[in-house]
């Protein structure tokens, strides 16, 4: 996850300015599903970044955002297995960040994946997810 070299303020610099391109892109069509995604996603990095670097309430707004992006976008396609899968990961982040209050993210994210998994539409590298969701509900 770590680029720039391992230099994090250089890689949020770097994750800065790829999510104002990406809010620019989204913001001219707001119905294009793939420059929707693809904000979510610079939101979830901007995320990763603030949590690496302390900043908890600023990792909780971005994935937060990130999460209201792949809720909107499953409103309109409610079976994309991709969108599905991606929403994980903010769920995942939240339930961390948000201790005790994040555990309904934590349920949600693996309701998803093990009906994604049931349904074997859940790739191997994801199904890992399961064990990693389980392990942050019994912690």
């Amino acid at each position: 996850m770590l680029s720039a070299q391992g230099n994090l303020a250089q890689a949020l610099d770097s994750y800065s300015t790829s999510l104002a391109i990406r809010e620019r892109l989204a913001a001219t069509d707001p119905g294009n599903a793939g420059w929707q995604r693809d904000l979510a996603t610079s939101h979830e990095r901007i995320g990763d970044m603030a949590r690496l670097n302390a900043d908890p309430s600023e990792a909780i707004a971005a994935f937060e955002r990130a999460l209201a992006i792949y809720e909107a976008l499953l409103a309109r396609y409610p079976d994309n297995i991709q969108f599905l899968t991606f929403s994980v990961v903010p769920r995942l982040r939240l339930g961390t960040l948000q201790g005790p209050g994040g555990r309904p993210h934590l349920e949600r994210a693996l309701q998803i994946l093990k009906t994604l998994d049931a349904e074997d539409r859940l790739d191997a590298n994801r199904k890992g997810w399961i064990a990693q969701g389980e392990a942050q509900l019994a912690g």
